[in-house]
């Protein structure tokens, strides 16, 4: 019995001038020019707008991330032990009293400061939800396959769904098998923890119990964590992305369009010459 070619790139049956992926096992609807028929690195030229915004965009991302965890800080370790040491001395006054209504007055500000720590975070949600759209957008230009369009990166905002969607497009920010899928997973393992802590925290304050220090620093440690790999992410896709059109502008990769199997070309035996017009495996 005649043994098969390994996987890799085979002379099309119907085709000469093009190259075909054989997967060992079947052949796929990929296909890429021969050596002798590359593209132009030239064709690729239209994609340097499209990463340069991703550039911009991820710079006002990481400052967003940067000045979220501020505010954080404040919000979380200042702001509101403030507030319940004043609501405590509230609740031992006599209502109406001098005292009371100082007390009552004194936790305006506070109060005040913490609505807008809440609003500059949700802003800075917008600029990285902006940051995630566009570099979804950059990655299905380039070739990687997207299982979700960039438009719904403002899911970041719909309770439950934000908890999938976005991971998902994080991940496909990257093509498969590639270290970075792993520091999406991560960081969303991080965010859903996170998530989960800050329901505790919050319905804490929403029956009056109060919050204590432990539960409070911990849900700001996971904040920490969940902005390094934020920005981790933000940098290794935005290099990511501009490896990619480097390569196809030198002419050294080319983008494979998704594979699905085909049956009706004869398979490659093990003996046949294995041509690689571009790097990689289709994705």
């Amino acid at each position: 019995m005649s043994q098969l070619a390994p996987s890799g790139w085979y002379t099309d049956e119907t085709n000469p001038e093009l190259q075909r992926w054989w997967t060992g096992t079947a052949w796929t609807s990929a296909t890429a020019p021969g050596p002798a028929n590359r593209q132009s690195p030239l064709r690729f030229e239209h994609l340097k707008p499209e990463v340069d915004k991703e550039r911009r965009r991820a710079r006002w991302a990481i400052g967003g991330v940067i000045l979220s965890v501020l505010m954080y800080a404040v919000g979380l370790l200042y702001l509101l032990p403030k507030l319940n040491e004043q609501e405590a001395m509230l609740n031992q006054l006599e209502p109406n009293s001098a005292q009371w209504n100082d007390t009552a007055s004194a936790m305006f500000m506070p109060a005040l400061s913490v609505l807008v720590v809440m609003l500059i975070a949700v802003v800075t949600s917008v600029i990285t939800v902006m940051w995630l759209m566009q570099s979804a957008k950059t990655a299905g230009e380039l070739g990687i396959k997207q299982r979700i369009s960039h438009g719904w990166a403002f899911a970041w905002f719909i309770p439950l769904v934000m908890l999938v969607v976005p991971y998902l497009m994080v991940q496909d920010l990257y093509a498969k098998r590639s270290a970075g899928r792993i520091l999406a997973t991560t960081l969303w393992v991080v965010v859903i923890s996170e998530v989960v802590l800050e329901l505790v925290v919050g319905h804490r304050m929403m029956w009056g119990i109060g919050i204590k220090a432990t539960p409070v620093s911990i849900l700001f440690l996971y904040i920490l964590i969940r902005a390094v790999l934020w920005l981790s992410v933000i940098v290794s896709a935005r290099k990511h992305h501009e490896a990619l059109l480097d390569g196809y502008l030198s002419g050294t990769t080319t983008p494979v369009p998704a594979t699905t199997e085909v049956s009706h070309y004869p398979a490659p035996l093990a003996h046949t010459a294995v041509g690689h017009p571009v790097s990689g495996v289709p994705q």
